[in-house]
This record gives structure tokens, C-alpha cells and sequence, in this order.
């Protein structure tokens, strides 16, 4: 199946990050990750709902794009982004993207959902 989610490295992470107009949602995993194997799914999930509304017109939210980075084979330092461990998760404000935001919550689609929906709607 088509992944919702695209895959990005360090030296896209400048245009598809940084110089994007919208929010980015950005997952940090490593191939050896077993945590990361389980949120797959739920960000899967995420990131098809947030396509979806990504291509409503009729939607008054500015989009948000999930990608996913393999912190393993990337040198994230260029952002200076706190990993200490897998999987890790920030959150890009559109107007805002030099303080991202880092997701401790559940990992569940409604959880993260619930955080995105926080800054996207103001």
C-alpha cells in the first residue's frame, strides 16, 4: 500500500521543513526501533486524515505534512533537535518554525491528533 507518509533526509529537510508554508509534522525513527514499529500504523492514520483535509477546500486550517526522517542514517543536528531517543516527534508551527514543538504525549492517532489540532486552529 501507498504510504500517506513521505520519507525526507537531512538535505530536504531545509525545503520540505523550514521554507514550507504549512505545518510539518516530523517523525524521527531509526530501522532498529521496535517503539517505532508500533506508531507506524498510528502515524499511518494521522497522516492520511490530515492529507484528506489538506484537499478540502473547503477546510479553514492551514495543512499540515507528515514526514518521516530515519534519524539513523541523518545528521539532525543541523536543526539542533533534541533526540534522545526512538521514535522522537516535533511539531513545525507554520509561522513559527524555528521553536518546533516536541510531542511527549500517548501514542495514539487521537492523541496526536488532538495536539496538532492545538496549533493549527488559532
Amino acid at each position: 500500500s501507498i504510504s500517506s507518509i513521505e520519507n525526507i533526509n537531512s538535505n530536504q529537510f531545509y525545503d520540505k521543513v523550514l521554507l514550507n508554508p504549512f505545518n510539518v509534522l516530523l517523525y524521527i525513527h531509526a530501522p532498529w526501533c521496535s517503539h517505532c514499529k508500533s506508531i507506524e500504523p498510528i502515524l499511518e492514520h494521522v497522516a492520511s486524515v490530515y492529507n484528506k483535509l489538506n484537499n478540502d477546500s473547503n477546510t479553514p486550517v492551514i495543512p499540515t505534512l507528515v514526514y518521516r526522517m530515519d534519524g539513523s542514517k541523518n545528521d539532525i543536528i543541523l536543526m539542533n533537535l533534541r533526540i534522545i531517543g526512538y521514535p522522537t516527534i516535533y511539531f513545525f508551527k507554520s509561522n513559527d518554525k524555528s521553536n518546533p514543538i516536541e510531542y511527549d504525549g500517548e501514542r495514539t492517532a487521537e492523541a496526536i491528533m488532538t495536539f496538532i489540532d492545538l496549533f493549527i486552529v488559532n
